[in-house]
């Protein structure tokens, strides 16, 4: 595909002006069936509001920068991303009140739901709905039930992952590494693909200088070559 089919695309013409001329600077640099992946990336995100549209507003430099530093193919983040918005779109169908105390994230068709829960029945139930979006293998996650002083977390929880992403960035071992957190009621969350286990186990021990090892949480998966070959045959289809 060169700059000419690629601005005959629905989605290419989706894109604001900024995204646009983002799409063709990776086509200069990346191989030509790698640009479909990323502009329906930057599809997702605008569809999730991460890029404020890219015609204005805040602009996704840094989205673009953890991209960049992924362990998975671009092609692969914008199918994570498609299945999180479903995910996503499936938890509202199933309770819109309380979903929006529940994150999902996606990494090589696993899903991942991070957040409090009113009920066992409706952890079940949030697990099932996930686990009904075609293309999802598995589904894990932390869900605590919602205690009475959950509410006074809300501070702290964000004081504190603004605490772990300083560290992980000012640490060499995890500098360059694409890890995803979360942080509810104190207790650390980290999602992601990364390198290698010894990458999995800095991440992890950056996290236990902030919070007691029992209250840390890896979800940090290891690249997938089968799942690259299937998401490439996926693609072609």
């Amino acid at each position: 595909m060169d700059a000419a089919e690629l601005r005959g695309t629905a989605q290419y013409e989706s894109l604001g002006d900024g995204a646009q001329a983002f799409a063709h600077r990776i086509l200069r640099h990346r191989p030509a069936h790698a640009v479909i992946g990323l502009v329906l990336w930057t599809v997702g995100l605008v569809a999730s509001g991460a890029l404020g549209g890219c015609g204005g507003g805040v602009r996704p430099y840094r989205a673009m920068a953890k991209a960049a530093a992924s362990e998975e193919s671009v092609e692969a983040q914008a199918y994570d991303k498609r299945l999180s918005l479903q995910v996503r779109e499936a938890l509202v169908e199933t309770d819109a009140t309380a979903a929006i105390h529940v994150s999902p994230h996606v990494y090589m068709d696993r899903a991942f739901l991070v957040g409090f829960v009113q009920s066992e029945d409706q952890r079940s139930q949030f697990e099932a709905a996930a686990r009904r979006v075609e293309g999802i293998r598995e589904v894990d996650g932390y869900l605590p039930l919602k205690t009475a002083d959950a509410e006074s977390w809300i501070t702290r929880d964000a004081e504190l992952k603004a605490e772990l992403t300083a560290a992980l960035a000012a640490d060499l071992r995890t500098a360059k590494l694409r890890v995803d957190t979360e942080v509810v009621a104190g207790h650390i969350v980290l999602l992601g693909v990364v390198g290698s286990e010894s990458e999995r186990e800095a991440a992890r021990s950056v996290a236990e200088n902030i919070a007691a090892p029992d209250r840390v949480t890896s979800f940090l998966l290891l690249p997938d070559p089968e799942y690259e070959k299937r998401l490439r045959s996926l693609l072609r289809d």
